[in-house]
């Protein structure tokens, strides 16, 4: 069933009474574009998850590619488009969300729960929410403690998952609101954090009745699954894993990367468990090379020697085999030192670039991410060789 609207404001209007599976999205259009209307969608709770593909004529500079990136699912471009073309990315769209993660009898599934989503980061919103209504959970989110704050005095939602950094009032904060009133008390909640949790940090969240965390850079699909349903109490069924990759909104197949290496571009691995960081990592290059994964030091030296990438951007703080210990594994290989290794750490202190070039390393870039300077950082040496 497809609703047609002629322009971005009769749109913002028509999503206050509808609300679609996906949007399609024109970007040039009179008074309001199709940035302005995406802006919208992204600053309301109520859209702020929708899917959204664009469709364009517009020449799109890599800063509004970037942009997009952020925000949408697909970007099609109206040069090359039949209206056969798009039926296809949305009909791929649709299969991919409806796609049931767990193999469950439907006769099994119970009424619907709600979770309150409490995260100010958008791609991590779209992800979660995403997770959580494939597995049939009624999904509301808050961007910030004051809305999820604002939202429980008039709903009380079966269980809550916090985001501890946010920019207004943090999670602890919130955290202890919420169970200082009779009525929210009890609410069980998730606490998801990219956070290095002090002992006091965890003193605070014990006391709050807090049993379940997950850590953003170690978040997989069916974990997060696993933990909701702990979270909210429910009996463990046996599940079907469907995959132990982390879940990452617009992760496109390998497979059909290896299909496009013909086309010339460079090939770059980046090991990286952080998934806000593959995210903006894959919003940085996307357009400009061909991204392999690996999210743990093991992956991504059987990755780097298997494949043969012409660089690998490699995280040094990642879980099992750092990034010290997997550069020197493929350092030790006949083709894999050849890979320039380009090392990215939080860690800026006074004699680590030292330790992270005699690792073997062949450059090194501090966090947070800077897109030109990774950008000419990777110029520079897949021009030297």
């Amino acid at each position: 069933n497809a609703i047609a609207v002629e322009n971005g404001r009769a749109c913002i209007e028509k999503l206050k009474t509808v609300t679609p599976d996906v949007l399609v999205l024109d970007l040039m259009m009179p008074e309001l574009d199709g940035f302005g209307v995406l802006k919208i969608l992204r600053s309301d709770p109520l859209t702020m998850s929708l899917p959204v593909i664009i469709v364009t004529a517009k020449d799109l500079t890599r800063e509004e590619k970037n942009q997009l990136n952020q925000y949408v699912v697909s970007v099609l471009y109206k040069s090359n488009l039949t209206s056969q073309n798009l039926l296809e990315e949305i009909g791929a769209y649709l299969r991919k969300i409806k796609s049931p993660l767990i193999t469950e009898p439907i006769s099994q599934k119970s009424v619907k729960k709600r979770i309150l989503v409490v995260e100010d980061n958008k791609a991590a919103i779209v992800q979660i929410k995403m997770i959580l209504e494939q597995e049939g959970y009624e999904v509301d989110t808050a961007p910030g403690g004051k809305q999820a704050e604002e939202y429980v005095k008039h709903t009380i939602p079966d269980g809550i998952i916090l985001d501890l950094m946010m920019p207004d009032i943090d999670g602890f904060e919130v955290l202890e609101n919420i169970r200082g009133t009779k009525r929210t008390a009890k609410i069980p909640v998730l606490i998801l954090t990219a956070k290095d949790l002090t002992p006091d940090d965890f003193k605070k969240l014990s006391a709050n009745n807090v049993q379940q965390l997950v850590q953003k850079g170690d978040v997989e699909r069916d974990g997060l699954l696993l933990k909701v349903k702990i979270m909210m109490g429910e009996k463990q069924k046996p599940i079907q894993i469907v995959s132990k990759e982390p879940y990452i909104l617009n992760l496109e197949n390998f497979e059909s990367k290896k299909k496009t290496q013909h086309g010339g571009l460079p090939r770059i691995l980046v090991i990286e468990d952080n998934l806000d960081n593959l995210i903006t990592m894959r919003a940085v290059l996307k357009d400009n090379y061909i991204i392999m994964e690996a999210t743990d030091g093991e992956k991504g030296v059987k990755t780097t020697l298997r494949e043969l990438p012409d660089l690998v951007l490699l995280d040094m703080a990642l879980p099992g085999m750092d990034g010290y210990a997997a550069v020197k594994e493929i350092k030790a290989d006949k083709q894999g030192k050849q890979i320039p290794v380009i090392a990215l750490t939080a860690h800026a202190m006074k004699g680590d670039r030292d330790k992270i070039i005699s690792a073997g390393c062949d450059d090194y870039l501090s966090k947070p991410i800077d897109p030109a300077k990774i950008l000419k950082t990777i110029k520079k040496w897949l021009i030297n060789t």
